[in-house]
């Protein structure tokens, strides 16, 4: 079952929140969390089929 943006940044927040730094999630870089990577190529892909050719 995929994850939604929130959850996944949640994750982050308690992973983080753990360590004593409240904004590290905001650090993360998405190529190095394979879900997070994912997510981010299904949005693109949506954001690309939502806008007309005549507007790319």
């Amino acid at each position: 079952m995929a994850k939604t943006r929130s959850e996944i940044t949640e994750d982050y927040r308690s992973r983080t929140r753990e360590r004593g730094h409240a904004r590290v999630e905001v650090l993360v870089p998405a190529a190095r969390v394979p879900e997070l990577k994912e997510l981010a190529r299904q949005w693109r892909a949506e954001a690309r089929r939502k806008t007309p050719i005549q507007d790319r």
